[in-house]
């Protein structure tokens, strides 16, 4: 009986959520920065994808090359599913090129 109580209270109350700092685009390039070999490459690719998009991890890890499409005005990404797409349906992200002073530049890996 107890619990059932103060399971209502907190359905009506709610609970407080924890406020977590978001990242931001200078964290970003930070994280990045440092990045070598081929993983570091990966991830350096990924990860302002991610960001841009608005991924989630999963949808993020869940692309595959051919997912990816490369666009004069950008980057059209296809989450073939996701959380909130129950269905499986899909959807197109498209991902616009900005200018920035933030430049990543390909370094052979080999």
């Amino acid at each position: 009986m107890v619990a059932d109580t103060l399971r209502g209270i907190r359905r009506i109350n709610g609970r407080k959520l924890r406020q977590v700092m978001p990242l931001l685009k200078s964290d970003l390039v930070k994280i990045t920065k440092n990045l070598s070999g081929l993983i570091g490459l990966r991830d350096k690719a990924m990860l302002p994808i991610g960001f841009s998009g608005a991924f989630r991890r999963s949808e993020l890890v869940a692309l595959q090359v051919e997912d990816v499409q490369f666009k004069s005005e950008g980057v059209l990404t296809q989450l073939r599913r996701s959380k909130t797409d129950q269905n499986g349906i899909g959807r197109n992200v498209a991902i616009l090129y900005i200018k920035s002073r933030h430049r990543y530049e390909h370094k052979d890996v080999s």
